[in-house]
């Protein structure tokens, strides 16, 4: 279920933060964007979206998947279990 929300989460973030990139239909507008635009600034949005993520999901991700990574840690990347194949 968490990770529903996460997905979901994921996507409408994606299409907010497209919602900034969109250009304008003024052909003056472009030559003040273009030198003002920063090119890290979707870089940084992603970073703070994950960030945000892990610190409000990050302990209840590694509760419900705890047997998953302790079987993982325990007997190395090959696990027979019938729906994870690796």
């Amino acid at each position: 279920m968490v990770l529903l929300v996460i997905l979901c989460q994921t996507l409408v973030y994606r299409e907010v933060t497209a919602l900034f990139s969109l250009k304008s239909s003024k052909p003056d507008a472009d030559d003040i964007e273009s030198k003002g635009k920063d090119p890290w600034s979707k870089t940084l949005n992603w970073y703070f979206f994950a960030v945000t993520n892990y610190f409000l999901y990050g302990e209840s991700i590694i509760y419900y998947f705890k047997v998953f990574f302790l079987l993982l840690l325990l007997r190395g990347p090959r696990l027979n279990l019938p729906y994870f194949s690796m």
